[in-house]
């Protein structure tokens, strides 16, 4: 090839690589050479703050730094700007740059504001801010500092701006790292700072910003913005993104319909809440995840799902307007992704679909039957209501038929999850003798059901108790003699040799009831919720309460625990809001978490001689606890929390005694110490016994 056509091609080149902006320098592929600006600048300050600025930029060679208002606001030549007094500054930087023989001169500047000192608006606690002062609360327009004195500020604690009616904007600093007050490389986090901040309309992000947390149901929300140094966030047409994720579409866009950019896969937990006039959403099958609340409590009329995607609780949750849902392959999230959709009146089944689950269509009282796509499928529909594998499970009946009774066809094998939950129509279910499996929570807030006879097939699966929970209304619980897991006596449910008590029905009226006598185990939920029984003599042989066995019981005043009792679980008579008195038996070990807590009419606690642990929240909100004594030898420090006696005998502090056993004099200070840590009040009496 002749000279002159490889100069002309090479010239060829080289004008098209200027074009694209890029360069040959040493026969190396280079990029064009970066403008010189002034990064990290601050355009407002406080009095008691400062701001660390620089130039970024190629082939700097030097920066002199000036302020133009020097009674405001100076600037030292490593780029600090120290603020002087209010008013209004213009931040100057020369900058000279370029290579040999090429230096190019630029005058590059920003005004910065300085204003009040922060701390009349911010309280703080190591580096982060805690709180807004009373003057705080007023702003319209806040901006979260950079530095308060020398400390920089990294975080924003949650609850910072809860049910602030008042704020408009907030600017976040550069320096800020993360909102809320969790450390988001080892935590989940879920809370958000700008909770019921009904009016807040614009967020402007700063470039340091790692993690905002979750912007939720901000119906007000028209504009976000992102500083272009942030490495974490971006924003297209005003939709906040971080990489593949789709973080946060504000509430307060006009618009009526959004499609979702091709490269999304994961659409974050409560990212479109709010967002009340969108209607119409349109999903690409590139999208993988779609989290807990995505779409709470928006304008959506109709909802079509990817065939494959995971869907978190409550994604679509509090849909007043939504009427039409298509769903995916699966449909198995817990916590209801259509709950509360009370408008959804046509659900239809893709003939592909694999998993449905009644409990992500509770609350929905207008759906009344599902439509299934053309082909074979798994899913039939039988008077309205779905069945799975070809019609031998019975999958989800339609919340909102009208009909008073049902009758669960023969060859129904299996009763779903779910299956009927808020089915609050149904005052009759009659279960089909060939039935073999009803699953957990499978009659879950069937709030009008008065009875219910388990067939001789049937088993409950790993939490019997469970299956009637919210059945406000049942009155006894029947069961086929020939059952081999479970019996009834006296309409209360037990399984067969009649050890262990599932369930006391919540509309069962006696005002007393006795154990039987062959009862070893209190079933969780057993009594929850009943609002009649108002005393329980718990049988001899009982050895344990399993966790919230008795909570909100509102009508019961007393409880017998037998001699032989070990284990008092978690909650197990919480918001028993009757109960005045308790003896914990001396067997009892460990008096678990919440295991009173809130039984505000407790006048009299004793704690058994050999319990070593009382764990957090106890006694919280026992707000009549007069007298508490514990029958131990000797002293033992075993509160774990300091939410023990959170609120006990708050009614009258002054008249809350607490008898505890013999010590020393070292001991008695180490016990006091002990129960005010535990959130004993510093009025209540301590009373060390006689020795």
């Amino acid at each position: 090839m002749e000279r002159h056509e490889v100069a002309w091609r090479r010239g060829v080149l080289a004008a098209m690589m200027a074009a694209a902006g890029v360069f040959l320098i040493g026969g190396e592929r280079a990029k064009a050479a970066r403008e010189p600006e002034i990064i990290g600048q601050e355009t407002v300050i406080y009095l008691d703050g400062k701001d660390d600025i620089s130039v970024r930029g190629d082939d700097i060679q030097s920066v002199a730094y000036s302020s133009g208002s020097t009674d405001v606001a100076s600037v030292t030549q490593s780029g600090t700007v120290t603020p002087v007094k209010e008013g209004i500054a213009k931040i100057q930087a020369r900058v000279t740059y370029g290579g040999e023989g090429k230096l190019q001169t630029k005058e590059l500047s920003y005004d910065l504001q300085v204003i009040d000192r922060s701390t009349n608006y911010f309280q703080y606690q190591s580096g982060r801010v805690t709180g807004l002062t009373t003057k705080g609360k007023q702003l319209k327009e806040v901006h979260i500092p950079g530095y308060y004195g020398n400390t920089k500020v990294t975080a924003v604690q949650e609850n910072v701006f809860d049910n602030n009616q008042v704020v408009e904007k907030v600017f976040l600093s550069d320096c800020l790292e993360y909102l809320d007050y969790c450390n988001w490389e080892d935590e989940e986090c879920t809370s958000s700072i700008f909770d019921d901040c009904s009016n807040l309309k614009e967020l402007h992000i700063g470039g340091g910003l790692k993690n905002l947390g979750y912007l939720k149901n901000i119906s007000s929300l028209e504009k976000i913005t992102v500083h272009p140094g942030n490495q974490h966030f971006q924003v297209k047409e005003n939709v906040l993104f971080s990489g593949d994720t789709l973080v946060c579409y504000p509430g307060g866009r006009a618009d009526a319909s959004y499609t979702v950019p091709e490269n999304v896969v994961k659409i974050e937990d409560y990212a479109f809440s709010g967002a009340l006039r969108l209607t119409k959403v349109k999903f690409t099958d590139h999208l993988k995840y779609i989290g807990a609340s995505a779409f709470q409590k928006t304008g959506l009329v109709e909802v079509r799902l990817p065939l494959e995607i995971n869907l978190g609780a409550n994604a679509f949750g509090d849909c007043s307007k939504l009427d039409k849902a298509i769903l995916p392959n699966k449909l198995e999230a817990s916590g209801g992704v259509f709950k509360n959709c009370d408008a959804l009146k046509t659900v239809i089944v893709p003939n592909t679909a694999m998993e449905i689950y009644g409990g992500n269509f509770y609350g929905c009282s207008s759906l009344e039957g599902f439509q299934i796509t053309d082909g074979k499928s798994q899913f039939v529909a039988k008077d309205d209501v779905l069945f799975k594998d070809y019609g031998s499970t019975l999958a989800v009946y339609p919340m909102g038929k009208k009909n008073t009774s049902y009758t669960v066809p023969s060859g129904t094998a299996t009763i779903q999850r779910e299956a009927f939950a808020s089915a609050e129509n149904l005052k009759k279910i009659k279960l089909n003798s060939s039935l073999e499996w009803i699953e957990y929570r499978a009659f879950e807030d069937c709030k009008s059901l008065a009875g219910i006879r388990i067939p001789r097939k049937a088993h409950l699966g790993d939490d019997p108790e469970q299956c009637f929970w919210g059945c406000r209304n049942l009155k006894e619980i029947k069961v086929d003699a020939k059952n081999r897991n479970y019996s009834s006596v006296q309409g209360v449910l037990l399984d067969k040799t009649k050890g262990i008590l599932y369930c006391y029905p919540q509309a069962k009226k006696a005002k007393s009831y006795g154990v039987p006598k062959n009862v070893y185990l209190i079933g969780k939920y057993a009594f929850a919720d009943n609002r009649y029984l108002q005393k329980v003599t718990i049988g001899k042989k009982v050895k344990k309460i399993e966790k919230l066995s008795f909570l909100r019981a509102k009508a019961l005043r007393q409880a017998v625990l037998p001699t032989k009792l070990e284990f008092i679980e978690s909650g197990a008579f919480s918001d028993c809001t009757k109960l005045q008195k308790i003896v914990i038996p001396g067997k009892v070990k460990t008096l678990s978490a919440t295991a009173f807590s809130g039984c505000t009419a407790l006048k009299e606690a004793v704690v058994g001689k050999s319990v070593k642990y009382v764990r957090r929240g106890a006694f919280q909100d026992c707000k009549s606890l007069r007298k508490l004594t514990f029958k131990g030898k000797k002293w033992i420090d075993w509160l774990d929390h300091d939410s023990v006696f959170y609120k006990a005998g708050s009614k009258s502090y002054g008249k809350l005694a607490v008898y505890v056993p013999k010590c020393t004099a070292k001991q008695r200070t180490k016990c006091r110490k002990a129960l005010k840590t535990a959130g004993l009040h510093r009025k209540a009496k301590i009373k060390f016994a006689k020795k």
